[in-house]
């Protein structure tokens, strides 16, 4: 490991799918909760997790998902501002790529563009003069110094050691490059709301779980600065909360909105109306939750942007 955290069991979680459980372990010191076991490729992403040949889910939560998360185009424009100031073309690398669409996104606004994702992954064969390869976070194929923006957006929850995922960043990064990084809060509203019921838990998938001081604590030991910080993401709150008030309600059948709006029926029709229709009452709910627990510092997520050198 990366860190010498001093483990403790925390309890044990059923996974969505299937009946068994895993444990998760807290350091009593940091916070910090991880997986208290890994689990096999198969566990952690069955064939069905990234969806059907082009899209993940249905046309319109698509479409929503694709919207640039809050403060990454912060980050964009100051590492596309300093590497033009030094006469050449932004760089970015996609850490967690899947099918692209961030990357084609920044090399329409002029980016170099770079990805990476796991095995099994859609990673696209067709890569527009993209630089699109298989690996992982732990060890990634590039150079010392080759990127301006490093985009990680919910992938250090799912690497088996983020101390290094986040070294590695730094190693790669230009000295005044930009790191754009964001991970479900465990420090969340949502979290001490629902308990073993909230959605992000993602058990076995998601391996460590992250608040706004642990989240800093490993992104400072590689050698960030934290420019900005937030918890706010107006879909992960919403779809967050509906998806955890319906695990609560509705154990038996846990996670079945996710697989309807993937294009899955996973449960008997009468159960999927009553999961719809409970989802339509729970809709304003979830957006007021998610306003009032953001403005209060304790919203869904976790986003930052930071640079290898302070001030910059």
């Amino acid at each position: 490991m990366g860190h010498l955290c001093r483990w403790e069991p925390l309890g044990n979680i059923p996974a969505a799918q299937g009946e068994e459980s895993w444990p998760l372990d807290k350091c009593p010191e940091c916070g910090l909760v991880r997986l208290g076991r890994i689990p096999t490729v198969l566990q952690a992403y069955p064939p069905e997790y990234y969806g059907r040949k082009e899209k993940k889910f249905l046309t319109f939560f698509e479409y929503l998902s694709h919207q640039p998360p809050v403060l990454l185009k912060d980050a964009e424009r100051l590492a596309q501002r300093r590497a033009i100031k030094d006469g050449r073309a932004p760089c970015v690398l996609d850490v967690g790529c899947g099918r692209g669409y961030l990357l084609s996104r920044l090399a329409h606004a002029g980016f170099s563009c770079a990805g990476i994702d796991i095995p099994g992954s859609p990673v696209p064969n067709q890569t527009n003069g993209m630089d699109m390869r298989i690996g992982d976070a732990l060890k990634l194929p590039w150079l010392d110094q080759s990127f301006d923006l490093l985009v990680m957006n919910h992938v250090l929850e799912h690497a088996s050691d983020p101390w290094i995922a986040c070294r590695e960043a730094a190693r790669v990064l230009r000295k005044d490059g930009v790191l754009y990084l964001g991970v479900p809060n465990f420090g969340s509203f949502q979290m001490r709301l629902f308990g073993p019921d909230w959605f992000p838990l993602e058990i076995p998938r998601h391996l460590f779980h992250f608040t706004p001081p642990t989240l800093l604590s490993v992104v400072s030991a590689a050698g960030f600065f934290v420019r900005r910080t937030s918890t706010w993401s107006l879909t992960h709150g919403i779809f967050g909360f509906i998806q955890s008030a319906l695990n609560r309600v509705d154990p038996q059948y846990k996670n079945v909105f996710l697989e309807l709006i993937k294009g899955h029926r996973k449960a008997p029709l009468l159960r999927l109306l009553f999961h719809i229709l409970l989802a339509c009452f729970l809709l304003p709910l979830g957006v007021l939750e998610t306003i009032i627990s953001s403005c209060l510092g304790r919203g869904p997520v976790i986003v930052i942007s930071a640079t290898r050198s302070p001030g910059s």
